[in-house]
């Protein structure tokens, strides 16, 4: 049983608890039997007579999506069912249903001795390190990269180890069923050689990968929620469903709420230098509401001086390579300035210019903090 059930479903760990919570019988170990099993998913299961779903750390380091399924006779708790789906086998699996490259990494203060099985660390800018549990990717195609993507929950970056790579990534918490954070969860898409293939799926696939972090949260309590269905619904039938889920109306909702709701300011710009679409963020920081800038001719949100020494360097920079990112300075419809960090991408279709993807975060805050502390040395 326990073979097949690895084999279609990608069960790990299958384990049979009796009611003063020892493990009888591991199908996965046999060996391995009369220890007292004090997992919260077991807790969770006995107090409420209920199934009990969630991430732990097994005893081996591996962080195991486990379901207890309390199993009753007459109204009496006969014992457990214990469940459980290692990291690999859930990274894979997502990874595959939506599309994208995963990377897990949890802090090593929070899970102490999983050193050991970690297949790396990283650190971000300020000092917080992070063991890496599990990836579907290569990670060292980011490693000049990797404190900018712990800095920025969500982002555009290029990559120096791979000619003209553009990687779009963003982060979800990752919580054990306890409800701590134990770490975070990267969502990478690769849009080198995919980067939209008709001009109305540019657009949709920019707001896709912006929110796919959000997606994956819900993603990956979905999986908790059904992983003891999966071991009666045939491979194929998973599959239909995902295909229904994602040409479902309500997910274009979604992706454009995740868009709209992002923090940093967004726009794409056309070949003569019009904004096609913004984000409340990007309007909201110049003085604008969204409907008034489409349209509009980019220079709006510049002096002549910002647009002609910051602006058009940069966009005849990404016509040449690609990408560009530097400080461009900004005006607001009150006539104050700000300076932003603006990172900018080119999408093209059949080698031909469509659109330019402009990705702001605007550093008013920081110059302001970096000023007063250079008064207060002097």
């Amino acid at each position: 049983i326990h073979q097949q059930s690895f084999v279609r479903h990608g069960i790990t760990n299958f384990t049979f608890i009796d009611v003063e919570n020892i493990a009888f019988l591991r199908v996965h170990d046999p060996a391995r039997y009369g220890d007292i099993v004090g997992r919260d998913t077991l807790k969770q299961a006995s107090q409420v007579n209920q199934q009990a779903t969630g991430v732990e750390v097994s005893h081996n380091g591996m962080l195991t999506l486990r379901v207890n399924q309390p199993v009753s006779h007459e109204n009496q708790v006969l014992g457990y069912i214990e469940l459980g789906m290692e990291l690999q086998n859930i990274t894979d699996s997502v990874a595959k249903y939506l599309g994208v490259d995963l990377a897990v990494f949890l802090y090593p203060e929070k899970i102490p001795g999983l050193a050991d099985a970690a297949i790396g660390w990283k650190t971000d800018s300020k000092g917080q390190a992070y063991l890496v549990m599990d990836s579907t990717f290569d990670l060292s195609i980011f490693n000049e990269n990797w404190r900018e993507i712990f800095d920025n929950r969500i982002g555009l970056i290029t990559s120096n180890q791979v000619q003209s790579s553009q990687f779009l990534y963003s982060q979800t918490d990752l919580y054990d069923v306890a409800g701590n954070q134990i770490g975070i969860i990267l969502v990478v898409k690769d849009m080198s050689e995919e980067f939209f293939s008709s001009r109305t799926l540019r657009l949709v696939l920019i707001v896709v990968v912006v929110i796919v972090g959000l997606c994956l949260a819900g993603a990956i309590y979905f999986f908790l929620g059904t992983i003891d269905k999966r071991l009666r619904i045939d491979q194929n039938q998973l599959e239909q469903i995902n295909s229904e889920l994602i040409k479902h109306n309500r997910q274009l909702k979604i992706l454009e709420q995740g868009f709209t709701s992002s923090i940093d300011g967004m726009i794409l710009i056309d070949a003569e230098n019009r904004i096609k679409m913004a984000n409340p963020a990007w309007a909201d920081s110049h003085g604008y509401t969204v409907a008034e800038i489409i349209g509009k001719p980019v220079e709006i949100f510049h002096t002549s001086s910002q647009y002609k020494q910051d602006l058009l360097p940069q966009l005849e920079s990404v016509k040449e390579t690609g990408s560009a990112s530097g400080l461009v300075g900004q005006l607001r419809r009150d006539g104050t300035h700000f300076t932003a960090w603006m990172n900018f991408t080119i999408i093209k279709e059949n080698d031909e210019t469509i659109n330019y993807l402009g990705i702001a975060r605007d550093l008013s805050e920081k110059f302001k903090a970096e000023e007063i502390l250079r008064s207060n040395q002097e």
